[in-house]
């Protein structure tokens, strides 16, 4: 069947059955198995540590962001220059049997009470994956995600992430209570025999953000290719000491206080902790073109947003805010030196809402528009490096400071680049390679915490 053809099975049980049945059976269970949860919460917090549970955000129905809970299954041991150790490191003896067993999911029954997932559908995957979905793969969304699904059933982490998604779309499709009984049923078979079953830090498949670049651009055969990345060229050093160019001084002119970051978006997430110091953020408003990157740091510190208009009107930017209350931060981006209808930010000022002005298009402008309390850049966007980020604070001091070697951290974007450069040269015929580092760079840059 054509995949854009595709809808929810329009049935009773898929609009109302399904939800109720999950509330009488998941309340049940955790009743049931209440005292089995105490148990492994005790022993997690002894072998493992705190926090006992592990809550990374994930794309539920609709794409609306919710917690998962699970079992925290690996330590935090880090290496001597404080990096975390690599997680077939850090999972732990107890990390690997609920893992084998599942048990690790067991705290999603309450996921499922509070209506964020269901017993049976598609998994809920990284929200670093949203932007490498297919437009008829946003399908996988339209219903609530699952404890288990068909594609967990048919292989589990042994599909290729193309057929995963395929058993996905097939069980929106034919969603109906005999479907979900059998796939119950077969799931309790598997975790009997622990088939199908990968563990975290032992896999060698690729992520889904990976495959989806891998497997897109490995197939072109031409090396004549222009991209993003700059080919990488032998220099002294990676960066410029503060001081030793005009961009230190173009940039201080502005703000009372400053610090390189790795990222743009590492850039706003210190922005967001910092404002966060001076008064809860329980709301924020951000440009409707706002890229995926740039909203993460408010996904991973539950910061809930809604989105603006931004329009050019005789030759002004214009912000299209609508009603401003309940919003106590605002981002918002001038656009290559073009005049900015100033009075509705503004308002916003005089209301108390911290603001962020992301000037990485306004970079070397000799006028920066409104004063803001925080300024951020993505640096890469102008010089040729391969990261880095700028954020600049008005009045007072930054509360926090990026603490961790950023070459260190980019040594493998470094890497990958220099291979690339020698693929251009006609000296290395694999492409694979440099785009599994660009990608998995780019990945982890998702999940950096604002010491970097």
């Amino acid at each position: 069947m054509d995949n854009n053809n595709r809808q929810v099975a329009n049935s009773f049980y898929a609009k109302c059955g399904k939800r109720g049945l999950d509330i009488l059976v998941s309340g049940l269970f955790l009743l049931v198995f209440g005292p089995v949860l105490l148990l492994l919460m005790l022993l997690v917090r002894v072998r493992n540590g705190a926090p006992v549970f592990f809550c990374p955000a994930r794309p539920g129905r609709n794409e609306k962001v919710f917690r998962i809970i699970k079992f925290r299954t690996m330590t935090s041991s880090k290496q001597e220059d404080g990096m975390l150790l690599p997680e077939a490191q850090r999972i732990t003896g107890l990390g690997r049997f609920l893992r084998a067993s599942s048990l690790d999911e067991l705290p999603e029954l309450v996921n499922i009470l509070k209506g964020d997932m269901s017993f049976v559908g598609p998994r809920p995957l990284a929200m670093k994956y949203l932007p490498y979905y297919l437009d008829d793969e946003r399908l996988r969304h339209a219903v609530r995600p699952g404890l288990t699904g068909l594609a967990q059933i048919s292989g589990r982490n042994n599909l290729i992430w193309d057929k995963r998604i395929e058993k996905d779309l097939e069980y929106i499709e034919n969603l109906s209570f005999k479907n979900d009984l059998s796939i119950l049923f077969r799931t309790f078979k598997k975790v009997a025999s622990s088939s199908d079953i990968e563990v975290t830090g032992a896999s060698t498949h690729y992520q889904f953000d990976t495959y989806r670049v891998v497997e897109a651009k490995n197939s072109i055969p031409t090396r004549d290719e222009i991209g993003d990345e700059f080919q990488w060229e032998e220099t002294d050093r990676l960066y410029c000491a503060p001081g030793e160019n005009q961009l230190e001084e173009h940039l201080s002119k502005r703000v009372e206080d400053a610090a390189y970051t790795l990222s743009g978006r590492a850039a706003i997430d210190l922005a967001i902790a910092d404002a966060a110091g001076s008064g809860r953020i329980r709301r924020a408003l951000v440009p409707s073109y706002c890229s995926f990157p740039m909203l993460q740091p408010f996904i991973m510190r539950d910061i809930p947003y809604d989105f603006y208009d931004v329009t050019i009107e005789s030759g002004r930017v214009s912000y299209h805010f609508g009603k401003r209350e309940n919003y106590d931060l605002l981002l918002y981006m001038p656009y290559f030196g073009i005049p900015a209808d100033e009075g509705a930010l503004e308002a916003f000022r005089n209301q108390g809402v911290r603001i962020i002005a992301d000037v990485t298009h306004h970079l070397l402008a000799d006028a920066w528009p409104l004063q803001a309390d925080y300024y951020t850049a993505s640096l890469r966007k102008w010089f040729a490096v391969p990261a880095g980020g700028w954020i600049g604070k008005s009045r007072g001091n930054l509360a926090e400071k990026p603490t961790e070697d950023s070459e260190t951290a980019v040594a493998p974007r470094w890497e990958a680049m220099q291979e690339k450069a020698a693929f251009l040269r006609g000296e290395a015929d694999e492409r694979r390679t440099y785009l599994e580092k660009f990608v998995q760079f780019e990945s982890e840059l998702v999940q950096l915490k604002t010491n970097l």
